[in-house]
């Protein structure tokens, strides 16, 4: 609470990309144990595993199961939100004009 409040009030700084990694975390949350599976599969398949070892398969896999899911948010769910705000607008509009 106290770094939002410090974010608000323009004392401190948040770089672009937490911002938006921080936006697609609901995204992120929603995808990441699909995401997880099949990129585990892929490295388990090439190998990944025993040629560069544990950690750093680890830290790959992490990497693009975040990465998958900021493009999911990115190219998903913005555009369907935006769609729908632009429908709840209209429907607000139609509706104060009938009245």
């Amino acid at each position: 609470m106290g770094i939002t409040k410090l974010e608000s009030s323009g004392r401190l700084r948040i770089p672009a990309l937490l911002g938006f990694v921080g936006d697609a975390s609901y995204t992120i949350y929603l995808t990441h144990v699909s995401f997880e599976g099949l990129l585990l599969k892929v490295a388990m398949k090439l190998n990944r595993n025993q040629t560069i070892g544990y950690k750093p398969t680890f830290l790959l896999v992490f990497a693009g199961t975040v990465s998958v899911g900021c493009i999911a948010c990115y190219l998903i769910e913005r555009p369907m939100l935006g769609m729908l705000r632009q429908r709840m607008r209209r429907s607000t509009v139609v509706e104060a004009t009938t009245v």
